[in-house]
């Protein structure tokens, strides 16, 4: 029963196309953000990869539960582990995003003379 409702989620890849960042803050880091912009861009960033990554650790427990008698084919199992792997993917693309933008967030936060 459950397991049906979770496979619904896992056609195509629109879970994957949302914006993660504000628009305005978006525009900000893409121009000329502060370290601040850039640290809230960074935090952002590794939220995501962390829901995208329990998502997948989601996906992948609920492969394994299925019984060859739930799944004979095992196409709903591929499903699920083909949903896990995308969100391990997006995942990292989030904690690549998150260490170049922390990593800008230092070198601005490094130019800047003291007060």
């Amino acid at each position: 029963g459950g397991v049906m409702l979770a496979i619904g989620g896992t056609t195509g890849c629109s879970a994957l196309s949302e914006q993660v960042l504000p628009a305005n803050l978006e525009g900000r880091v893409a121009s000329n953000g502060t370290a601040e912009d850039h640290l809230a861009a960074a935090s952002l960033y590794q939220q995501r990869a962390q829901s995208q990554e329990a998502r997948a650790a989601t996906y992948e427990r609920l492969a394994a539960a299925l019984s060859v008698h739930q799944d004979p084919k095992g196409i709903r199992r591929s499903g699920l582990r083909t949903a896990a792997q995308e969100r391990r993917q997006d995942a990292d693309e989030m904690h690549q995003l998150y260490a170049t933008h922390y990593a800008q967030a230092q070198s601005l936060l490094g130019k800047q003379q003291p007060q």
